[in-house]
């Protein structure tokens, strides 16, 4: 992806993540909850699963294709110094000799090619093979001969596979940018177009809409969830109160309105209610900015966000207000 494309794709996923967030909301539109809506995160999905084949590094098809190599060098090395010898003292032939005499150094790159390398043992292959059985006093048997044989059809199937994985980023790369023309397609000329709906239907809606569709210098940036009032009454826990779409680095900015004088106790948990790690402390009227993971956030596991109302021994209700960060 070019440095455009990496900012659209961050805004491409902000608005994902908006119309997974709000399904409830936009079902009163059908032609976004049934069309709109499932096309265009089925496009943006396409366009992250294409760009990891564009990216995908070469690196291990071309160190196979060097083992494989060695292999069927190392092999047929053996099994032509044996042919030479047998038809050097057992039956001399010094056209068939000559055909699989060869110094080490010769087979090594950059002296031979790896197509080279794939004639040249093919052929010793083919000399050897009538008289694998015959071999065994230059210390090759049959066995070692059929190796050769096997090292050398593992060998040719690898032998393309470097070029072929760069096709095969290439052709990646050249359908995420036709992936790009129809995703944008798909937003500015249908979903920006009925999410007008909302303007004056849903404005809180169709602004948060529209921060998701912005694109900033780091290509996407948080989306944030409207704000969100709550009261917590009593020394009591609430469990799950804020429910979104989080990870580790999403940021939690929480204030609180108590007026008895008694703190906010703020943190993730894995247990409904109650908490179960670290957890930060609010004082009344002040406002706490945290990301998730510092909030005891776990990736991984089953989190929910709890509060606890810290006045003893009968407090009055806390207002909390609260604005999440994806």
């Amino acid at each position: 992806m070019d440095d455009s494309q990496i900012e659209h794709v961050g805004m491409f996923v902000k608005v994902k993540t908006f119309l997974n967030k709000k399904t409830s909301e936009l079902a009163s539109t059908p032609v976004i909850a049934a069309t709109l809506q499932p096309a265009f995160i089925a496009k943006i999905d396409e366009i992250l699963a294409e760009e990891e084949d564009a990216s995908a590094p070469i690196t291990g098809s071309t160190e196979l294709k060097r083992n494989l190599r060695t292999d069927a060098e190392d092999k047929g090395f053996e099994v032509a110094a044996a042919c030479v010898a047998y038809y050097t003292i057992t039956v001399p032939n010094p056209v068939l000799r000559k055909k699989c005499e060869f110094q080490r150094s010769d087979l090594q790159p950059p002296n031979t090619r790896d197509s080279d390398l794939y004639i040249k043992m093919k052929r010793v292959h083919t000399i050897a093979e009538p008289i694998k059985a015959l071999l065994a006093p230059f210390g090759v048997v049959a066995a070692d001969v059929d190796a050769l044989d096997t090292a050398l059809a593992a060998y040719f199937i690898q032998l393309e596979a470097p070029f072929d994985a760069r096709g095969e980023r290439q052709a990646s790369g050249e359908q995420v940018d036709r992936l790009f023309v129809q995703a944008m397609e798909l937003l500015t000329e249908q979903l920006d177009v009925v999410m007008k709906f909302y303007v004056t239907n849903n404005p809180e809606l169709h602004d948060y809409y529209l921060h998701a569709r912005s694109i900033d210098q780091t290509g996407g940036g948080p989306i944030p969830d409207e704000d969100e009032t709550i009261t917590i009454a009593s020394a009591t826990f609430t469990g799950d109160t804020f429910s979104p779409e989080v990870n580790e680095n999403s940021r939690y900015v929480i204030t609180s309105g108590a007026s008895n004088g008694a703190q906010l106790n703020i943190g993730f948990s894995n247990m409904l209610g109650m908490f179960s790690g670290p957890f930060k402390t609010v004082d009344p009227g002040t406002t706490l900015d945290e990301k998730a993971v510092d909030l005891g956030y776990i990736a991984g596991t089953t989190n929910f966000i709890v509060l606890q109302n810290t006045g003893s021994p009968n407090p009055v209700s806390i207002t909390v207000r609260g604005k999440v960060f994806y």
